[in-house]
Parts: structure tokens; sequence; C-alpha cells
């Protein structure tokens, strides 16, 4: 007698779970990956499972054998959320088709920087194909505060490091506190814009680095 709410218990979980993967099997997604070994690190998912996406959203995840309008076989394969690079000095578009392929999609430059912030993010806006950010370049503040030089974007890439190191005074040389100010308020807007850090090249800023400061 007392069994028998045990056994309908039982019973239902069952249909439940027959209804559950007839429904997964049923729907017809946009796009199915087959057999890949998802792995997951929010939830430590690392087994053999079939995805299912639709409208570009992640809608199942199971072991069930699933249908979509376009089937990826990804057999012996691993499929991950994308990489995030922190350090990607490959800031070009070339580059950044080379870190899709190898699973970073986002590409972000936080070493160096860049300098004009605002130029960076408009070059990118609606035609990047992976996802970007970057920290300020306190170096290029200081060179274009105190040469006049501007990095157009990147320092090692903008094609203006070869003129800086020939006017090397930015690097051996004490800000005044009128440059000082200027660096630290360029820098603090250009901050605010990018919503990230400032980045310091300490090996090549030596007079900077002794100090520990803005200076």
């Amino acid at each position: 007698m007392f069994q028998r709410p045990g056994i309908l218990i039982i019973t239902l979980l069952l249909i439940w779970s027959g209804l559950a993967a007839f429904s997964a099997r049923a729907q017809n997604y946009d796009l199915v990956i087959l057999n890949g070994r998802v792995m997951d690190p929010e939830s430590g998912l690392n087994a053999v499972r079939n995805i299912g996406v639709s409208s570009g959203k992640i809608e199942t995840i199971t072991s069930q054998l699933i249908q979509g309008d376009e089937v990826i076989d990804a057999s012996g394969l691993v499929v991950a959320p994308g990489f995030i690079d922190l350090h990607c000095h490959g800031q070009d578009p070339y580059s950044i088709r080379i870190s899709l392929r190898e699973g970073v999609t986002s590409a972000l430059d936080l070493e160096a920087g860049v300098w004009p912030v605002d130029q960076y993010y408009a070059e990118r806006e609606d035609k990047w194909q992976a996802n970007y950010g970057a920290s300020v370049a306190h170096v290029s503040t200081r060179i274009m505060v105190m040469n006049g030089i501007n990095s157009n974007g990147h320092l090692l890439t903008g094609g203006r490091l070869g003129e800086a190191g020939r006017s090397p005074n930015w690097s051996i040389e004490r800000s005044t506190p009128q440059q000082l100010q200027q660096i630290t308020g360029w820098s603090m807007k250009a901050w605010r814009r990018a919503q990230s850090a400032s980045a310091s090249r300490l090996a090549i800023t030596p007079a900077w680095a002794a100090r520990r400061s803005l200076k």
C-alpha cells in the first residue's frame, strides 16, 4: 500500500524523461554540432555531447541524437566557449582571423595598450570579427605629450616606434608638472572610454620606473 506513491513517482519520472528525450530529438535546430567533446569550465562538463543552436543561442546540450538545418560533425574535436586572450599583439584583421581559428573570440591588448583609445574603438566598431578591447598606453601618452608623436593606435605596430626611439627624452627625462597634468588627464579620460586599465612598459621608461610614479 505504501509502495504505490513511490511507484507512481518513478513512473511519472520515466514518462517525463521519455518525453524530454523525444522533444529534444523532435525539435529542429538552426545548427547542430554532433559528437564533440564539450568542455564547459562553468559547469565542469567534459563529455561527448550534441549541441542544438537556434537564433544564435545554445538551446540544448544533450547525449540524445538531434536534428538541424545545418549539421557539423565534431567527432574527435573539442567544443568549448571562446577563449579570451588578454595579451594579443596581433590587432590587425589577418591576425584576428588566425586567432579565431585557434578558438580565441576575445583578442584584447591589455599589455602595451593603445593610444588614442577612441581611434582604436572607432576602427573596429561594427566591423571587427572578434570581441576587442585594450588598456590605455601610458608610454604613448608620454610620447604624445613630451614629443608630439601620435602612436596611431598600437605603439608597436602603428609605425611610430622608430620615430619615438630617435627622440628618447620621453623615456629618460622627468616630465614637468604641466606635462604630468596633461599625461594624467589624457590617460584618465581615455581610461573612462576604455573601461579597462592603464598599461605601463617599465622596461622602456626607466625614468618613470625609478620614481614609481606617472612623472
